[in-house]
This record gives structure tokens, C-alpha cells and sequence, in this order.
């Protein structure tokens, strides 16, 4: 959510965006269009698409659990580009 936009920005749409996903079997069962629908207004909608499938991976191949280490591997499987933790 902060690729080139301000924290201040992204606040808003990243408490709507958890609020509606707060987990990631609650991410990975949700239809994309409605993943989208909560990320408008951000641009940029590869990096939802891009979570939206990594959250998919980690349900479907690992019983929605997951490691940082793992979703390293996943986030750069799926070329989300993993910059850290903000």
C-alpha cells in the first residue's frame, strides 16, 4: 500500500482494507472484484491482485498458516516485490 504514497494516504484504506480482510482465509475467500473494490482508490491494483493470490497460496497449500519467511518466498514467487515490514 505504500509503493509512492504517503503513510497519511494509505491510513485510510489500509484500516477499510483490514476491517474487510481481517485475516487471510477471510483475504483468500473473498471474490476479487470485491478485494479491488476495497483497495480503489489507491491505484496501483497489481499489488492487491498480487496479495489477493499469495493469500489464496497460503490457504490452499499451507492450511492458511504461514511464516515471514514464507510469505517472503510467496510474496516473491508472485513478484510482489517484498520490501519489509512498514
Amino acid at each position: 500500500m505504500l509503493q509512492q504514497t504517503h503513510v497519511n494516504t494509505v491510513l485510510p484504506f489500509y484500516r477499510a482494507f483490514f476491517l474487510q480482510f481481517p485475516n487471510v482465509r477471510s483475504l483468500a475467500q473473498a471474490d476479487i472484484n470485491n478485494v479491488l473494490k476495497v483497495w480503489e482508490g489507491m491505484g496501483y491494483y497489481a499489488p492487491a491482485r498480487n496479495l489477493y493470490q499469495a493469500a489464496k497460496t497460503v490457504v490452499e497449500k499451507h492450511d492458511g498458516k504461514y511464516s515471514l519467511e514464507g510469505f517472503e518466498i510467496a510474496s516473491k514467487q508472485l513478484m510482489v516485490g517484498w520490501s519489509g515490514i512498514y
